[in-house]
């Protein structure tokens, strides 16, 4: 009978596992417009180009190509984000970021494949 017991909670122990460990698998790496903004000022500061490609869109990631290191250092210059607030309709975002110097921005995102990216805009 303790064996069959034992069998059983073990069992479920792996089964909660590996639907955990499954469930864990399936989730998107950005999973709300926040997340992919500050995804977004994390690859900029770091200039991983790479980065960019799982958070921004085409176009803003050729603009940011074209302008180099002046659209990077516009960007930073804005200071470390001290706040967010996210605004969801549909498939399209907007994040008011405020700004450790009290600067506040608007960023437009929209979710492609389920993923949540920043945009050019309007």
């Amino acid at each position: 009978m303790q064996k069959k017991r034992l069998v059983v909670i073990l069992l479920i122990a792996v089964f909660s596992f590996m639907a955990v460990f499954a469930f864990a698998l399936d989730l998107p790496s950005v999973n709300s417009p926040e997340t992919a903004v500050q995804d977004f000022y994390n690859a900029i500061e770091r200039n991983d180009i790479i980065a960019l490609y799982e958070v921004a869109t085409d176009d803003l990631i050729q603009l940011l190509l074209i302008f180099g290191d002046k659209a990077r250092d516009a960007i930073m210059e804005e200071g470390k984000i001290k706040s967010m607030t996210q605004t969801i309709n549909g498939d399209k975002a907007v994040v008011k970021i405020t700004f450790d110097s009290g600067q506040t921005s608007d960023l437009d995102l929209i979710r492609l494949d389920g993923k949540w990216k920043v945009s050019v805009g309007k």
